[in-house]
């Protein structure tokens, strides 16, 4: 896979250090299956050779469609079956890569859930 798919931004930025930062940003269908993470990894690891690295990901694809339609969902029965559905994927695509989601996680899709179900709820 190359990076034209990957759709890597590559932006050299002044640090501190000896070596200049090189920021990677990934999104969409570049973040949705694991042999492009691997990809992804294998980047990093060619950049790192000659730069401070940072990675920055942004949803899967899909994913921004998704929260669109649920702010825009009056129904909270909807709005409920709409976030399920995105937690859903992301614990199954965790899953696909062999991750477990740790204690923390499950508190902040709690307190979000609590937000689909009543967006006026405290955050």
């Amino acid at each position: 896979m190359g990076s034209s798919v990957i759709k890597a931004v590559e932006q050299p930025v002044a640090g501190r250090g000896v070596r200049a930062w090189v920021v990677l940003k990934f999104g969409g269908s570049s973040v949705s299956a694991k042999q492009r993470w691997e990809n992804i990894a294998k980047l990093m690891l060619e950049r790192m050779v000659t730069h401070q690295v940072m990675v920055v990901v942004s949803a899967l694809s899909g994913v921004t469609d998704a929260l669109q339609n649920l702010t825009q969902t009056v129904d909270a029965a909807a709005r409920r079956e709409h976030s399920q559905r995105i937690a859903a994927r992301h614990r199954s695509f965790a899953a696909s890569l062999g991750l477990t989601e740790p204690a923390r996680l499950e508190a902040q899709r709690t307190r979000l859930q609590a937000l689909c179900d009543d967006p006026r709820a405290p955050a």
